[in-house]
Formats: structure tokens, sequence, C-alpha cells
């Protein structure tokens, strides 16, 4: 699923137009041996619910995508 995300110091501040409280976040290498690049994974917090959102380069910028809802 493609998020509308707004960054700031390359992090997430607000998704699909609401704020965002960041809880963790980390790297995971892509494979080099395909000319994958390293996406970076965030755990975020919004109205209440744990998300796990990703940013990964695509369609000429960054694409943030959903990865896991905590429900």
């Amino acid at each position: 699923m493609k998020l509308s995300v707004l960054t700031k110091n390359n992090s997430p501040v607000q998704l699909n137009g609401q704020s965002v409280k960041i809880i963790d976040q980390w790297r995971i290498g892509g494979r080099w041996w395909l000319g994958e690049r390293p996406r970076d994974y965030f755990r975020i917090e919004q109205a209440g619910k744990l998300l796990d959102i990703y940013r990964t380069p695509g369609g000429g910028g960054e694409l943030w995508l959903l990865a896991k809802n905590h429900d």
C-alpha cells in the first residue's frame, strides 16, 4: 500500500495528513547481488495504532509503503 508521508530530517512526521510518533527505526540491507538498496523501516504510532512503514527508492524518488499493521 503506497502512503503519503511528510518527512523532516529523513524521518516521518505525518502519515496521510496525520501526525505520527516514531517508536523505533531500523535498516534492513537489500539483496546487493541484485542491486537492491537497503530499506529504512520505522515503527510509528498514529491515532492509537502501531504501524511499520518503510522507505525505498522508486518512481524517480522515494516510495513509502506499509509493511505491517500491529492490530
